[in-house]
């Protein structure tokens, strides 16, 4: 039996044509992230962000796929298989996301 498990801060409701699957936040994934000073660009100071080790995100197993930030899909972009992203978003009239229509693999 597959499964989705949400490992992102908060719910995700994807709709579906004739339904609205709720995925329940079950946890968070996060990837250390470390700001290391480039260069100043005039008085502003321009920063590189470097990623480490990700949290919260169990081992790849059959049947199981992972909701997670577009950080932590990248941080192991071409690594796994079983991570996915919100893609496809719907948005309320102040902008807000609502849900989303589809996931995507990076």
């Amino acid at each position: 039996m597959e499964e989705i498990i949400n490992l992102t801060p908060h719910d995700i409701n994807l709709l579906l044509e004739d339904d609205v699957i709720i995925f329940k936040s079950q946890g968070i994934a996060r990837v250390q992230q470390k700001e290391n000073f480039e260069e100043r660009f005039d008085q502003i100071p321009i920063y590189k962000n470097r990623y480490g080790k990700v949290e919260g995100l169990p081992e790849e197993k059959e049947g199981i796929y992972y909701i997670v930030s577009f950080v932590v899909a990248n941080a192991l972009k071409g690594q796994r298989n079983d991570l996915l992203i919100v893609t496809q978003a719907e948005r309320n009239e102040k902008g807000q996301i609502i849900g989303c229509y589809a996931f995507a693999r990076l």
